[in-house]
């Protein structure tokens, strides 16, 4: 490979879902598990309690009013490509907020620099599915936690949706369907790398009712938190219900506890 490139993590922050905690824990984390130099980006208009470490900006207009950002999608996202976030050369690794990283995320720009493209998850399957090799599994298409690209080879992103905002939300149920098709280069991250805590730590009913979630594999790097619960879910007192209707626990997670405390992040009060 040539000479070390630059290299971004971004994540977007809107709403009161999720507060500047897991901004900080997130940025913290990375920083654990990340050997490339990078900046770390933080797209907000609400910057209060963020680390100074973090770079923060004001969101780039998306051609939606605020109250629409989240209706179909999470279209905030889209700001990620508007000219003035990363520079042209700046190979960018975004993150959602609600995840954990439990190991090294190098290889996420390894593999930019290896084949260009946009790099996403493939969207998870059911149950009944997930018993089957991964070939031969039916493809549900992309899951929007975890994005990786070259800033320069998808600018054409941002104008795409200011030119067409009606006709993408007509069209696309959600962000995660239409940056994919309209990105250069579609390629799906490998399967592993990226696990679902709800799908392979949260043990299938009604075991779950009486064994704690399992801690994710080894070749895991990225812990996804999607639906329900969210990680501040997890934090105790004991006896609170969290979760689905079978996909739940009722205990606090002892190991995702200690991330989250260990990143500085605050615990809910009792």
């Amino acid at each position: 490979m040539n000479a070390a490139p630059r290299v971004a993590v971004g994540c977007v922050k809107w709403g009161t879902r999720y507060g500047a905690d897991y901004v900080n824990v997130l940025c913290r984390a990375v920083r654990d598990h990340m050997r490339y130099p990078h900046r770390f980006v933080c797209l907000t208009n609400e910057p209060e309690g963020i680390d100074h470490g973090v770079e923060v900006l004001p969101v780039p207009d998306i051609g939606l009013p605020q109250a629409e950002w989240t209706k179909r999608g999470c279209w905030p996202k889209v700001a990620l490509f508007a000219p003035g976030v990363f520079a042209d050369d700046e190979h960018v690794l975004y993150l959602d907020l609600d995840l954990m990283i439990v190991g090294g995320l190098d290889p996420f720009i390894d593999l930019l620099r290896e084949k260009p493209g946009f790099y996403t998850l493939r969207e998870w399957n059911p149950v009944f599915w997930r018993a089957l090799p991964l070939d031969w599994r039916p493809d549900r298409g992309s899951q929007g936690s975890v994005y990786v690209w070259r800033a320069g080879d998808q600018r054409h992103v941002y104008d795409h949706f200011l030119q067409n905002v009606d006709y993408v939300r007509a069209n696309f149920w959600s962000d995660r369907f239409y940056l994919p098709k309209v990105a250069v280069g579609e390629t799906y991250l490998p399967y592993d790398w990226c696990v679902s805590f709800k799908n392979v730590c949260v043990r299938p009913f009604p075991l779950n009712a009486v064994l704690p979630p399992r801690r994710p594999p080894p070749e895991a790097k990225v812990l996804v938190f999607h639906g329900m619960p969210r990680p501040i879910d997890l934090m105790g007192p004991p006896g609170r219900r969290w979760g689905t209707k079978r996909r739940f626990g009722s205990e606090p997670v002892p190991w995702v506890r200690d991330y989250w405390t260990g990143y500085g992040g605050t615990l809910p009060a009792t």
